[in-house]
């Protein structure tokens, strides 16, 4: 399996719809910008190898750089979790708010749903898609001290259709949105357009970022450089 390859298939393991992570300047280093390009470079020649790139990502990571940490910790979250809640700690310490989702899954894992929603309110606030549509969720089952509301779900599941750079996690939360418009009445519709003018003002959109989900399909922003676009 090539290295970008294996990345977006972690990455979109990882969540439906989470903001693709690049604010360069504090979550991506130029060490690992810089690692990203000769991958790239790499794979269209034929020649990279998977095993080296991921032991170049845990040396980079070693140093610090909180993108690769994010990699690491989702490499682990599996196999072995006490190393990926290592990670995404010191990785959602300098700004990776996928590590904070990140984190605030393992607590739900855990049985540590206060945590979890803590750290999914959080991830929210600094405008990881994913989060949106955990809250959703969370909205539409009434979990964990949200309150059953098919409008609140419906509006936050908007959200992260608005905001998704990523096709593949747009359509899934369209389809979440289908399935909820069915189920409500019309006084239920005016209200989730309410609820929605109102988060949509309060959560911020963010730009393509590197730490957090990388788009699994085709990216919906031109401008994102190619080395940050795994291959379909």
């Amino acid at each position: 399996m090539r290295s970008i390859r294996l990345l977006a298939a972690l990455l979109a393991a990882f969540c439906a719809c989470c903001t693709c992570a690049v604010g360069a300047a504090q979550t991506i280093s130029p060490e690992f910008v810089n690692l990203l390009k000769d991958t790239e470079a790499q794979r269209r020649s034929g020649a990279n190898d998977p095993q080296q790139f991921l032991g170049q990502v845990r040396t980079i990571a070693e140093r610090g750089d909180p993108s690769a940490q994010f990699l690491i910790a989702l490499l682990a979250m599996k196999q072995d979790r006490e190393l990926a809640k290592t990670y995404f700690s010191r990785s959602v310490a300098k700004g990776c708010w996928g590590s904070e989702m990140g984190l605030g899954i393992i607590a739900m894992i855990e049985h540590r749903p206060d945590e979890g929603v803590r750290r999914f309110k959080a991830a929210a606030s600094k405008g990881d898609v994913s989060a949106y549509a955990a809250i959703s969720g969370l909205h539409e089952r009434g979990d964990n001290g949200f309150e059953r509301s098919l409008p609140k779900a419906y509006a936050w599941a908007k959200l992260a259709v608005d905001q998704s750079p990523s096709m593949g996690a747009r359509a899934a939360a369209q389809e979440a949105m289908r399935k909820l418009d069915n189920a409500m009445v019309a006084a239920q519709r005016e209200q989730a357009a309410a609820v929605y003018a109102d988060i949509s003002r309060k959560y911020p959109k963010v730009k393509y970022f590197f730490c957090g989900q990388v788009n699994p399909d085709a990216s919906l922003d031109p401008t994102v450089p190619s080395y940050l676009q795994p291959v379909r």
